[in-house]
């Protein structure tokens, strides 16, 4: 889990990520859930590839990240860097099989 970051689903449906002055919360009953590998460069830091996990209701998009492994190698490559919450691998698998309970990605 990030630093200073709280998510949780809630008993009726709802996804809250909240901490350091920012907030969301995002029904799952419509959430659109999408799955895919994205490129970062970090100047300096250098680049690296991040599996990244959208949920979208409406107007709101709340996108979690975790460092790309081999194994992720079949999800579609879309885009590059964007604004994400980056959870360690073991914290986002947990989130993603939490939100994608009885879906299918």
């Amino acid at each position: 889990m990030p630093e200073g970051f709280v998510s949780r689903l809630t008993r009726d449906g709802e996804l809250r990520l909240w901490g350091r002055g920012y907030g969301s919360r995002l029904p799952l009953a419509d959430a659109r859930v999408e799955e895919k590998l994205v490129d970062l460069y970090a100047g300096r830091l250098g680049a690296w590839r991040e599996r990244r996990l959208t949920v979208s209701s409406g107007s709101r998009e709340i996108e979690f990240g975790t460092l790309a492994s081999d194994e992720d190698q079949d999800l579609p490559l879309i885009g590059g860097e964007g604004d994400c919450v980056e959870f360690d691998r073991e914290d986002y698998l947990r989130l993603r099989t939490s939100i994608t309970a009885g879906r299918t990605l």
